[in-house]
């Protein structure tokens, strides 16, 4: 036994008391709820009063403050399911008792994760698919066509705007100036027709 010295503390009594981690705090979890919660409740309150902010907005907003916190919880759930599928193997490898059950446990979050995420993904295409049968419809190819006849006709009409303007230039124009290049005769018939 090693002998006790008065002069030195005990280790036992001098080692800081572990810290706790960050979110095993209560008092800082129940102070980020009730911000969330108050925010909430702003922008509950505030959202009808408001005419500037149009509620399309509003739903960007959610969506992409929301965004994130759907892509955190997809990737604890990914880190989940495959520490439990791991955890699994081992226990298989080692032949532990109730391996077969939780294999049933683990199965059974797998396709309660599995099946709704292909129901989603299956409902999320039709829509996509229907969407885009809606926007490439009769009624848009009409609306592309009927846009193209008015280009077409605005083209026309201005073709026929510098024929007519060439033709009265043509008239008014000396074929004698023009054939020798006498640009003090022909400037105040082009300036003017130019302008």
């Amino acid at each position: 036994m090693r002998p006790v010295s008065l002069l030195t503390p005990d280790p036992a009594e001098s080692a800081p008391p572990p810290r706790r981690r960050l979110f095993d705090n209560p008092r800082l979890i129940g102070i980020v709820v009730f911000i969330l919660v108050a925010l909430l409740v702003v922008l509950f309150l505030a959202a009808p009063s408001t005419e500037q902010l149009r509620p399309e907005f509003i739903s960007d907003v959610v969506r992409y403050a929301l965004s994130p916190i759907v892509l955190l919880m997809l990737a604890a759930l990914a880190f989940v399911l495959a520490r439990n599928i791991l955890k699994l193997w081992v226990e298989r490898r080692r032949a532990l008792p109730f391996a077969r059950f939780r294999a049933k446990l683990v199965a059974a979050l797998l396709a309660m994760t599995i099946i709704p995420s292909v129901l989603v993904l299956i409902i999320g295409s039709e829509m996509i698919t229907s969407s885009a049968q809606r926007w490439f419809s009769t009624p848009a190819e009409e609306l592309v066509t009927g846009a193209n006849e008015i280009a077409q006709i605005v083209y026309t009409d201005r073709a026929n705007v510098a024929v007519a303007r060439a033709q009265r230039l043509a008239s008014t124009l000396a074929a004698d100036a023009v054939a020798a290049g006498d640009l003090a005769a022909l400037q105040p018939l082009l300036a003017s027709e130019v302008a």
